[in-house]
């Protein structure tokens, strides 16, 4: 199997650079356990509660995924529950940049409120 990406690249990232919104590699685990847990707000590009209710939230993750992806998406439809009572999780988006992640994250948002707005029509 390959590695997706050089073997000396960082797989744990934190946000920094001048806009603080910028992927910087950290091999301390520990140094990265803490800036993420500490930083908490900072790594929330966007979160939204829409009627259903349906929570959509965009962030920094920290961990560099496949091909460079450091930011996602995901939508907990408590709609649709598991046997273990915990919300529907879908991951939809996957980003590079925090530009991308807000940009994706209004598109998502957009799409589930088309979604509802369609329900509610049919309904």
């Amino acid at each position: 199997m390959t590695w997706p990406f050089e073997a000396d690249e960082p797989v744990m990232w934190v946000l920094g650079g001048p806009d603080g919104r910028t992927p910087i590699g950290e091999d301390d685990p520990f140094a990265w356990a803490r800036w993420n847990h500490e930083h908490e707000a900072e790594r929330t590009v966007g979160a939204i509660e829409l009627p259903g209710p349906v929570v959509v939230w965009t962030v920094f993750v920290g961990v560099s995924f496949a091909f460079g992806f450091f930011f996602e998406t995901a939508v907990f439809d408590f709609t649709r529950c598991k046997n273990n009572g915990m919300p529907w999780v879908d991951i939809v988006e996957r980003y590079r940049t925090w530009d991308e992640a807000a940009a994706g994250h209004a598109r998502v948002v957009e799409q589930w409120q088309r979604r509802q707005r369609e329900r509610e029509a049919i309904c």
